[in-house]
Parts: structure tokens; sequence; C-alpha cells
């Protein structure tokens, strides 16, 4: 295929992208725009395809696991 967009997808062609797009995000950890730019889709399909797999989307900005605490505020300054 050429161009930025694919073809229309069939149910089996979307079936299997939604299986390989689930490993992507939840095994390989890679980000929705990642996964996009990987498959030659938008990250709107993406998104979309994975929402409709119930899968729970992380939060924006990576990781949520900390590998040093928070700093907190001192108050004796």
């Amino acid at each position: 295929m050429t161009g930025s967009h694919r073809a229309y997808r069939t149910a089996q062609q979307r079936a299997a992208d939604i299986k390989r797009f689930v490993d992507m995000y939840q095994n390989q950890k890679l980000s929705l725009q990642d996964i996009a730019d990987q498959v030659g889709l938008s990250y709107a399909t993406v998104h979309r395809d994975l929402a409709a797999a119930g899968v729970e989307m992380r939060g924006r900005g990576g990781s949520n696991t900390r590998k040093t605490p928070p700093q907190t505020a001192r108050s004796d300054r």
C-alpha cells in the first residue's frame, strides 16, 4: 500500500489488529502513538480499537511507577 491511509479492514483483519495492539500496548508497553506509527493507522483508530476491546488506558505521560519517592514541600523555610 502507498500513502498514509490503509484500505478498509475486514472484521477478521480488525480482530487480528486488535490482538496485536493489545500485545503492543499491554506487554510491550508502547504508547498509542507508537503503535499507530508502526502499523500505519491513526492514533484515534488504535485508541478506538483498544477501547472496544475493553483495555484500560494508561494515564498520560508514561509509566506511573516512581523510582524515587516524591519530593515534599519543606515547611521550615
